[in-house]
């Protein structure tokens, strides 16, 4: 749901959609895409949570070192693999936030449920976004780099 949410917005600030779930060796991303420019090639990690309401860390909270690490050697890895060696490449973060599950509109009701028509077919949507951040460039290029995304905390809060 929050790949969704995250492509929609990026497409609707013109981002173009490469790939969703892209297997790499190692790993997965969770979106390829092709910034503005259409040059730059932009893997974006999507990190989605409830709305945390008074408390607790933010989605993009999830992020670890480790996390971003990884996100840099499966770059590397997808760069290679596609030939973009000599296109300008860069990981973003999206971090998307839904309603509580408490709120009235999401609560179980007698069926039928909101329902929407979409391309000829019935489907209930999802949890409504209330928020979503886009931080372009926010990991460093290589995994040891020191500006990695200043949002970003070692593990979760106890």
């Amino acid at each position: 749901m929050g790949e969704r949410a995250a492509e929609r917005f990026l497409r609707k600030n013109g981002f173009r959609t490469l790939g969703r779930n892209t297997r790499i060796a190692g790993g997965e991303l969770d979106l390829v895409m092709l910034g503005p420019d259409r040059l730059t090639v932009v893997v974006v990690e999507v990190k989605a949570k409830r709305s945390r309401g008074e408390g607790g860390p933010p989605p993009e909270a999830n992020i670890t070192r480790a996390k971003r690490a990884q996100l840099s050697r499966l770059t590397d890895a997808l760069r290679r693999s596609k030939g973009w060696l000599d296109r300008p490449i860069r990981i973003d973060v999206v971090a998307v936030e839904f309603e509580p599950a408490g709120d009235k509109e999401n609560r179980a009701s007698p069926w039928p449920r909101r329902l929407v028509e979409v391309v000829g077919r019935w489907v209930r949507p999802g949890p409504k976004v209330v928020d979503l951040r886009h931080y372009p460039n926010a990991v460093g290029a290589s995994a040891g780099s020191s500006r990695g995304f200043k949002g970003s905390r070692r593990g979760r809060p106890r």
